[in-house]
């Protein structure tokens, strides 16, 4: 057996392990941790299924917990901002300018082009000056994900990849306030399909994911409203930003 195939024979297992409720594309939680590597905080969002019969919080703190992370609130300041309350993770870009870029190696979707329309929802915001652009296709594995070979390092690139990230985990960001610097991946062992872009399949939203947490690399933290993206629980796929998100991001920026 060629340890291609057998690579896919276990993706497949692991695949068919997951309760129905976590393949099916249900419910989804989302929460924030942190780990200390050498001394510094490294931040990571959490992006779960949650199977049925099961908690939000159980389920995050499984994912939390298979990430080495402790569950913590970020550093941000948050407070209030025109009226209203933002929260806020402590990332902030200065200047206010995000390059990303993309491995599809071990993608189970394509998911270049989702990452794409997701940095015109964020750079498109009125009264905010804050963008993200694609930069260039990769072969790195993300340096801060748990997943990727070596230690969790900053390399200063803000790269978005595919990984192995446990059974329920569907994606993860992890970040650094302190020299900012975000790197995502998403779970190679989901099934994911594409319904912002219409293109169909079964499974999870790639662009609902990723659109969340790119809203984490802005240096929003989860909002307490559910008309928010970044609200940390959600049942359908969210393809645009709400007029809330636009206004905290417009308030940090």
């Amino acid at each position: 057996m060629t340890p291609r195939r057998l690579a896919y024979i276990l993706s497949l297992a692991l695949l068919l392990a997951l309760p129905a409720s976590a393949q099916a594309g249900g419910r989804v939680a989302s929460a924030t941790g942190v780990k200390h590597v050498n001394g510094r905080a490294l931040y990571v969002d959490v992006v779960v299924a949650v199977a049925r019969g099961q908690s939000a919080r159980q389920a995050t703190a499984r994912a939390l917990v298979e990430q080495g992370a402790k569950r913590a609130k970020p550093p941000g300041p948050g407070g209030p901002g025109g009226g209203e309350q933002y929260f806020y993770s402590g990332l902030k870009w200065s200047p206010p300018s995000v390059t990303q870029n993309y491995n599809a190696a071990g993608q189970p979707i394509a998911a270049k082009q989702a990452l794409i329309n997701t940095h015109s929802d964020w750079s498109s915001v009125s009264g905010s000056t804050y963008r993200i652009a694609y930069g260039a296709d990769t072969q790195r594995c993300p340096s801060l994900v748990k997943q990727c070979a070596g230690p969790q390092v900053n390399d200063g690139n803000n790269d978005v990849g595919w990984a192995g990230l446990g059974g329920q985990t569907l994606g993860v960001t992890w970040f650094t306030p302190s020299s900012p610097e975000a790197d995502m991946a998403l779970n190679s062992h989901f099934a994911w399909k594409s319904t912002c872009g219409s293109s169909g399949g079964s499974g999870y939203d790639v662009e609902t994911v990723i659109l969340h947490e790119n809203g984490h690399v802005a240096g929003l933290d989860h909002a307490n409203r559910t008309d928010s993206v970044m609200f940390p629980s959600y049942q359908a796929p969210r393809c645009t930003l709400f007029d809330y998100d636009k206004r905290s991001l417009a308030n940090l920026y």
